[in-house]
């Protein structure tokens, strides 16, 4: 006889399942207003005026904003990043300080003692390696 295990819902998973729903449900409505957000703004950008006042439209911005407000959307977010850049520029030492090779957080290798089988050797404390050693492996 086969019986029938009821699930027992706690309250985390009934929650994580409504929240879920309600973004799956959110993302839904985003989109599909993203999409008559954009589907007005292209026909207020596009269609002659004389089509607006036949359906009824009079009152919409200036067709100057339909063209500025993307225009100073780019140039806003080119000068940003721009921006944002020439800081971390500004922010980077040189290349031949050597705060660039070592900081506060530098670990010298320490001198590792082998002791018993080279099998069963321990890991290496964890340290930085040195830009002889690099030089010397990159550029043989």
């Amino acid at each position: 006889m086969h019986h029938h295990r009821r699930r027992h819902w706690s309250l985390s998973s009934l929650f994580s399942f409504r929240f879920s729903f309600l973004i799956i449900y959110r993302n839904l409505l985003m989109g599909i207003f993203g999409v008559k957000r954009k589907g007005i703004f292209l026909v207020w950008a596009y269609v002659p005026e004389r089509c607006l006042h036949f359906i009824g439209i009079y009152f919409y911005p200036r067709r100057y904003w339909a063209l500025a407000v993307p225009a100073y959307s780019v140039v806003a977010i080119v000068l940003a990043l721009s921006f944002y850049i020439g800081l971390n520029f500004m922010s980077t030492p040189s290349s031949t300080s050597l705060n660039t090779m070592f900081d506060e957080f530098s670990r010298e290798p320490s001198d590792f003692a082998l002791k018993g089988d080279e099998d069963e050797r321990p890991i290496e404390p964890i340290s930085d390696i040195g830009i002889h050693k690099i030089n010397a492996v990159m550029f043989k």
